[in-house]
């Protein structure tokens, strides 16, 4: 079966406004248990890993970068400079809106392109690898850090929350 890069790209948009829907309860839970939201932006699960607030960055990042290159269009470009869950929150929010702006028949031009990662700049990706081996893998890794940040420090969240809506069919 050949893959569509519109459903993977709505994929990973599904999961970022799960995301975001989780970032909502994270600012209730704040609010409701006093809790610092300056030390809940940087927590983390070990000293050697990104805070709570580069890895909802990444995730940005991830997701549009993803869907500019496929689409060949320009990548927003956005500052890391939230200090706030709500700055946060918005940036997921702009970075959904750009993603689902795209045109389907825009997200299907690079099928056959070969991309190139800033970091490895001597080397390429085709888009299924691309698509497959980096930006899936990476988006889900960020998204699940989010999950198991918030979770480390006591938020009430389950597996639900971090998969999200299901439209569910009759028999």
């Amino acid at each position: 079966m050949k893959y569509s890069q519109d459903h993977l790209i709505k994929m990973l948009i599904k999961s970022t406004e799960s995301t975001i829907k989780i970032l909502y309860k994270a600012e209730s839970w704040i609010a409701e248990n006093d809790k610092n939201e300056s030390e809940i932006l940087e927590a983390r699960l070990i000293d050697d890993m990104f805070p709570l607030t580069k890895q909802i960055q990444i995730i940005s990042d991830n997701l549009k970068s993803t869907v500019a290159r496929i689409s060949m269009m320009e990548n927003p470009k956005m500052e890391d400079s939230e200090t706030t869950l709500s700055g946060l929150i918005q940036r997921l929010e702009k970075t959904v809106e750009f993603a689902k702006s795209v045109a389907s028949e825009n997200l299907s031009k690079s099928e056959d392109q070969r991309i190139i990662l800033p970091f490895m700049p001597t080397k390429f990706l085709e888009t299924p690898e691309f698509l497959f081996n980096f930006s899936i893998p990476n988006l889900y890794f960020h998204i699940s850090m989010v999950y198991a940040i918030l979770r480390h420090i006591g938020m009430p969240i389950g597996k639900m929350d971090f998969i999200g809506g299901l439209e569910m069919h009759d028999l």
